[in-house]
């Protein structure tokens, strides 16, 4: 039987570390290393006097001869403590309000504790968000409706552990109102159903446009059974960005291939001759 188990008191995440197995087996086929209980979950078994494990986070191992002539398992144990966090950010955040250019603040929901990490800007959006206090997790995000920002935090791990890393966005939602002549079209794929638009006027984040191929009938009045879409972008945009729709992979992207936005809604289908696309924001076809 084993006579006690040892191993590193503390590792880092995922580190492999060697548990060492002091003892014989005698009448027992094997050692058997379970985590939870004396033959609890079933980690794995060996022969030998060390088995490697991969600890995310603090673990007590329970080692025990079976097999053979073991009739019941008693176990030795050992604990290795995860001393360090992987960070996590929290989910992004959309909040939304109609009052233009407000300022406006949401708490952060980053994991740890006060002085473990710190909170800092990836993209400051229009450089007016405020991080009130940069050390704390949970601490209040300020900024202003219709922009976007996006922080990274940072978890200072004791060494020889890594420091770790997360990014959240925090966007600010407000529409902003289109009129006729805003928007451009600028490319059109009847054989992938993909389209490209340029916008004529600088657009907040939290902006809405619905793209539909219903097209105006000779009888007057808009055909039905037609796919509609709505954009939700994700950030705010200047007058002359241009932007893609993707209909395989159901996407917005902008010039530089980053995603600007929500897309949902039933795709366009688009035809090589007799059909349109139209733009509007709201309920009904008002086009933009």
């Amino acid at each position: 039987m084993a006579s006690d188990v040892t191993a590193p008191a503390t590792a880092c995440p995922g580190q492999t570390v060697a548990l060492t197995i002091n003892g014989t087996l005698n009448g027992a086929n094997e050692w058997a290393i379970y985590t939870g209980s004396c033959g609890g979950t079933l980690v794995g078994t060996t022969t030998s006097s060390s088995f490697n494990v991969t600890p995310t986070a603090t673990t007590t191992y329970y080692v025990s001869g079976r097999g053979g002539c073991v009739v019941s398992e008693s176990c030795q144990t050992a604990s290795i403590t995860i001393n360090s966090l992987q960070a996590d950010a929290g989910p992004d955040q959309k909040v939304r309000n109609s009052n233009p250019g407000l300022g406006t603040s949401t708490l952060l929901a980053a994991n740890g504790s006060v002085g473990d990490g710190t909170w800092t800007f990836v993209d400051p959006g229009d450089g007016n968000g405020n991080i009130s206090i940069p050390d704390d997790p949970n601490t209040t995000f300020a900024g202003y409706y219709g922009q976007s920002y996006t922080l990274k935090w940072m978890i200072d791990n004791p060494d020889p552990c890594a420091d770790t890393e997360d990014e959240v966005t925090i966007a600010f939602m407000q529409e902003t109102t289109l009129s006729i002549g805003d928007i451009a079209f600028i490319s059109y794929s009847a054989d992938e159903d993909d389209f490209a638009f340029v916008i004529l006027k600088d657009i907040n984040a939290g902006t809405t446009i619905k793209f539909t191929d219903q097209g105006w009938q000779a009888a007057g009045g808009f055909a039905g059974n037609e796919g509609t879409i709505t954009v939700e972008f994700c950030r705010p945009y200047s007058c002359g960005d241009e932007f893609n729709i993707f209909d395989a992979t159901q996407e917005i992207k902008d010039a530089s291939g980053q995603i600007a936005g929500d897309l949902t809604g039933t795709q366009l289908d688009l035809s090589t001759s007799g059909d349109q696309i139209f733009a509007y924001q709201g309920l009904s076809l008002i086009h933009i």
